[in-house]
């Protein structure tokens, strides 16, 4: 079963363990809450360094808005090539 749909619940920021976060290569669309951004820098922050979110944040194939807005993704994603980008 495939992940489909538009809904990033602000609730996902609650989850103060989260490491690692793939929204790469599903058929999710818009836009991750600023929540996760902050749990993020939180997890980043932390003496584990964790913190690492892939999403398909890239615009596909090169044209086109992209599938996901994620402001704090650490690895973006073309949709269509399945190629991922560092964002350093």
């Amino acid at each position: 079963m495939a992940l489909v749909g538009v809904v990033f619940p602000s609730e996902i920021g609650q989850c103060e363990e989260l490491a690692v976060l793939h929204i790469h290569q599903t058929d999710l669309e818009g836009t991750v809450p600023v929540e996760v951004c902050e749990l993020r820098d939180m997890s980043l922050n932390s003496d584990a360094g964790t913190g690492v979110f892939y999403a398909d944040c890239l615009a596909d194939g090169g044209a086109g808005p992209p599938q996901i807005e994620f402001q704090c993704c650490t690895d973006c994603c073309d949709h269509t090539t399945k190629v991922c980008i560092a964002d350093d």
